[in-house]
């Protein structure tokens, strides 16, 4: 009877772990995070990243979630909103407070970069998340189909993924071109150019694929 006693035990204090474990994380857009933590959005006045502020008001430990396709809506009307490219997690101790650089990518070609007076409300756009998830897990099939060459660093990788999220939306190519001539080559239209059209034929490979993955 006792060891039966000692397992019925040890079950309950697992359990009893596992579902304070769960309750003990959020997703960055979780309305819920807001009644445990203080969230600051820091633009740096660039479509490339955000900085995240993240303040522990509990006596709990928990950790933060920032999933692939968390968007940064913008309050300003004429600067982009923003995505998160790559999953970030941040741990926090009691009364904790952490900063993380998020990479993002501009979810519309046809306005201008965010400045630093940009403010922000955070979401969730999931379909757009699982084209970005659906990259990463895959990106060994998708450089053997669209080169090496494009997915070899970190920077690639997002500079890739952005072009990505243009086609997702149906940007038009002028706006495309207008914006990587002005913010990703610094004036340089030549070097915009050549970079769009060697890009946009390997993205529509990718989402192609993607979509043919998919089907039902």
């Amino acid at each position: 009877m006792k060891k039966i006693f000692n397992i019925t035990m040890s079950i309950f204090f697992l359990l009893t772990y596992l579902t304070n474990h769960g309750q003990n994380e959020f997703k960055l857009y979780d309305y819920s995070l807001n009644e445990n933590a203080d969230i600051s959005v820091l633009s740096v006045s660039s479509y490339r990243k955000v900085n995240i502020s993240l303040k522990n008001k509990t006596y709990s430990n928990f950790s933060v979630d920032v999933p692939c396709g968390t968007v940064f809506e913008n309050s300003i009307s004429g600067e982009q909103n923003l995505v998160v490219l790559f999953q970030e997690t941040v741990y926090l101790d009691s009364k904790e407070r952490k900063s993380r650089e998020i990479i993002t990518a501009c979810m519309d070609a046809s306005k201008r970069a965010p400045t630093n007076h940009s403010r922000w409300t955070i979401d969730n756009d999931k379909a757009l998340g699982d084209l970005i998830r659906f990259y990463h897990n895959n990106v060994s099939i998708v450089s053997m189909m669209t080169g090496a060459e494009h997915h070899s660093t970190k920077a690639k990788k997002a500079a890739f993924l952005q072009m990505s999220v243009w086609a997702y939306f149906d940007a038009d190519k002028k706006h495309i071109l207008s914006f990587a001539t002005k913010y990703m080559f610094n004036g340089n239209k030549e070097e915009a150019e050549l970079f769009v059209d060697a890009t946009l034929p390997l993205i529509k490979i990718f989402t192609n694929y993607y979509k043919g993955f998919n089907k039902n």
